[in-house]
């Protein structure tokens, strides 16, 4: 609605304001609590895993990496974190000491909420409550660079970690880095791969479905 006068759109009051993002909070921790209970579930769901840690699962990192896209960078560190935090008490858990544990759970996990950063603006979310919708409006390519980026930075604190307390381990002659990457990436490229296809293939159906256009 715009001013006859001025041609101008009007600024929505504090009070408004106030209000709208006391919605998207409670959304989000509603949400948010939910996507971490999914994922945490479908982590259970082991299709392989390697013996100092780490598996390929059930696209256990799709709820986390939606709710992201979904609302945006905060809320999706902070559903991370908390997806970190319950990965260190579930079976498979693999802890040796507390900074590697650090690495390997809440700093990994929370830094799948970079996906967020390929969220629409902060008012389209707010504007748009269905969760869906929101993430069918994004383009194609900002899902598989919010997971793939989101997927990056996690295998790098993973690969930190190994580098720092699982050295031992690495052939002997073989750089230390590089055995690490090659340990962490022969889980963490099929997660991503699995839950890039995944996610695309959802989206792509529901815009087909709703007709809905993408935000640039």
């Amino acid at each position: 609605m715009t001013d006859p006068e001025t041609n101008a759109t009007p600024t929505p009051s504090p009070k408004r304001a106030s209000a709208a993002a006391q919605r998207e909070a409670t959304r989000a921790l509603a949400y948010g609590g939910m996507a971490v209970a999914l994922s945490s579930v479908l982590s259970l769901v082991v299709v392989f895993s390697m013996p100092q840690g780490g598996s390929v699962t059930a696209a256990s990192m799709l709820p986390a990496v939606f709710f992201a896209l979904a609302f945006g960078l905060r809320w999706g560190v902070l559903a991370g974190l908390a997806l970190g935090l319950v990965q260190m008490l579930l079976p498979g858990a693999y802890m040796v000491h507390p900074l590697q544990a650090l690495l390997d759970y809440p700093l990994a996990f929370a830094s799948l909420g970079v996906a967020g950063l390929f969220a629409l603006p902060a008012k389209k979310r707010t504007e748009s409550p269905e969760l869906l919708r929101r993430v069918a409006r994004l383009p194609l390519w900002a899902p598989v660079a919010g997971t793939f980026a989101a997927m990056a930075l996690r295998t790098l604190f993973h690969v930190l970690s190994g580098v720092v307390f699982f050295a031992s381990y690495a052939p002997e002659g073989q750089d230390v880095w590089l055995y690490s990457l090659a340990y962490n990436g022969s889980y963490m490229l099929p997660e991503a791969v699995v839950t890039t296809v995944l996610l695309t293939a959802f989206l792509a159906a529901l815009r087909r479905a709703w007709r809905t256009p993408s935000v640039l």
